[in-house]
């Protein structure tokens, strides 16, 4: 049977929702294919944090390491996949037993799996708290991806969640688009854009189950 590749990645185009404040993203094209013109080509702006993205520990450390900094060995390999449902705020007792230890990339799927494609930004979405962080930390995590617009909630001003995650080395993949991704161990595939001195970046990110 061919493996199933999913592609979590948000589309970025215009409109799509941006953390309030931040730069939504812009395409303005340049040349069209006309008479004058052979090729397409066009300009992008958009902030680091825009759609799916990486976040570094630079992102809340001022010595941490920056997008060029980070390993592909953290960002490729073996992920898992698992759902939390019924929780607005997601503790160690969530996680506890379903997170085994020594799991090195974890992907948090949600009740935020609809929404966060739905074009639009809300405050109310799903977070996970500082008993949580500690726990995954503890665990060996090194990567920590979610669906939602940050690990943190809207109304945090401490954010523990990223201070302990990203004080730890590891890295946080937040707006993840996983409608319809299974749960159970994959291999995840992460390219954040290759901006060496970037506390964060967009990126491309992608799923693979064997069976």
């Amino acid at each position: 049977m061919a493996p199933r590749i999913f592609d979590i990645s948000l589309e970025l185009r215009r409109g799509t929702p941006v953390w309030p404040g931040t730069p939504p993203f812009r395409r303005e094209v340049l040349a069209e294919i006309e008479a004058d013109h052979q090729t397409e080509s066009a300009r992008i702006e958009l902030g680091s944090h825009a759609g799916t993205h990486l976040d570094a520990p630079a992102h809340f450390l001022r010595e941490g390491a920056r997008i060029g900094q980070i390993s592909p060995e953290t960002l490729v390999g073996p992920a898992l996949v698992v759902s939390v449902r019924g929780v607005r705020r997601i503790a160690a007792r969530d996680l506890d037993k379903r997170v085994p230890k020594g799991t090195e990339r974890l992907i948090l799927r949600t009740d935020d799996a609809e929404r966060i494609a739905n074009g639009s930004f809300f405050e109310d979405f799903v977070a996970i708290d500082g008993s949580a962080a500690k726990l995954l930390v503890a665990r060996g995590i090194r990567l920590l991806g979610i669906d939602t617009w940050s690990i943190d909630p809207f109304t945090s001003r401490e954010y523990p969640a990223h201070r302990v995650v990203l004080g730890a080395g590891a890295v946080i993949l937040e707006c993840l688009d996983l409608r319809g991704v299974p749960d159970g161990p994959c291999e995840i595939f992460c390219g954040p854009l290759r901006i060496p001195d970037g506390e964060a970046a967009p990126a491309r990110v992608f799923l693979v189950f064997e069976s």
